[in-house]
């Protein structure tokens, strides 16, 4: 009875890590330590940024396609970082995600290509066509407010759609 809502933001990354206790004897704890640890971390906190709650970097995306349905959401630079990512949202187990977030994921991908290729028209019409399927689709309200910016400031030549995050 009365349990709060609760929101879990959750970032997966596939890498090398050192996993151990680590501490004074006093002070000790169990961590897993790496560049790849620090990029799920980096990873949960982008899912702030498009408002959604499982976000997986393009190697576990790659290594797990074929258990998961994943929509492809943006190529970003995280905080701390200076290599781009390609990022997943995770919107379940294959097979059993519901045909309407299917059809969002075709829209979103057709809207993405567009951004990239900075068609905004079209990009903006395929975001709002999923705004219209999800009202709440967090990654497209993303994109058209960028694509609002653009149209009053252009990206830099050879902009290749490629987005540096500011915040962790």
């Amino acid at each position: 009875r009365n349990v709060p809502d609760l929101t879990v933001r959750i970032g997966l990354a596939t890498g090398e890590v050192v996993v151990g206790t680590v501490g004074a004897p006093t002070a000790k704890t169990f961590a897993a330590i790496g560049d790849t640890t620090n990029l799920a971390s980096r990873l949960e906190g982008v899912n702030k940024v498009y408002g959604t709650t499982v976000i997986v970097a393009e190697e576990t995306h790659r290594l797990a396609q074929h258990a998961v349905e994943a929509r492809e959401l943006d190529i970003v630079i995280v905080v701390g970082k200076s290599e781009p990512i390609r990022i997943f949202e995770l919107v379940g187990r294959a097979g059993s995600v519901e045909s309407a977030m299917l059809e969002l994921r075709h829209l979103y991908v057709q809207g993405l290509e567009a951004y990239r290729q900075q068609d905004w028209d079209t990009a903006e019409h395929r975001f709002l066509d999923c705004m219209r399927l999800r009202p709440d689709d967090g990654p497209s309200r993303v994109l058209l407010e960028r694509i609002a910016e653009f149209r009053e400031v252009a990206p830099a030549p050879g902009w290749n759609g490629l987005w540096r995050l500011g915040e962790k």
